[in-house]
């Protein structure tokens, strides 16, 4: 059965009029999004590069133009820096999914507003495409609840690294409240 319900899809989507529109709908879709991101994203390096070179009076050097996280993240000292990969690895993971979980979402909600800016009917999306994107729902959830997660495990991992003490502090601690009682 399973391999029929494939059959079927498969036949669907390789139809000869449904392949030619989703493809013309797709290149001209896929033609916009990237000068949607590929434009300001050249104009803000390209003022990032500017700013630098404004900053350092056009004496040009690399390290005064790069962007530093230190900058971004002020509390971020150097344990966080050089002694936690897993740190590292977990933001890198959540920008990865926060991204996805954009992209999907702009495609998802938006989709009849940037067919109607290419001039393309809605309606007229062959259903190929159409049960493609109601089957990536459940995926754009399940990224979501996963990049929750480990939104929180970064939170927490930099809020007791924010907040951690010596022993001595702690010992201080204990006898002070042994002290109150």
């Amino acid at each position: 059965k399973l391999f029929e319900h494939v059959k079927g899809y498969l036949e669907v989507v390789t139809h000869s009029a449904d392949y030619l529109v989703l493809w013309n709908v797709l290149h001209d879709f896929l033609a916009e999004v990237l000068i949607l991101i590929f434009v300001p994203l050249g104009l803000a390096s390209i003022a990032a590069i500017g700013v630098g070179l404004l900053q350092t009076k056009f004496l040009f050097r690399s390290s005064a133009v790069t962007l530093r996280f230190g900058r971004l993240l002020p509390y971020q000292n150097s344990d966080l820096q050089s002694g936690s990969l897993l740190f590292g690895f977990f933001l890198k993971v959540l920008g990865l999914m926060l991204s996805l979980i954009g992209a999907g979402a702009m495609l998802w909600f938006y989709s009849p507003e940037i067919f109607s800016l290419l001039n393309q009917n809605y309606n007229q999306i062959p259903s190929a495409l159409r049960k493609l994107t109601e089957q990536l729902t459940p995926l754009f959830v399940g990224v979501f609840l996963i990049a929750s997660f480990f939104g929180w495990l970064i939170s927490r991992y930099s809020f007791m690294m924010r907040h951690r003490m010596t022993r001595s502090e702690i010992e201080a601690e204990e006898r002070e409240a042994l002290s109150e009682f």
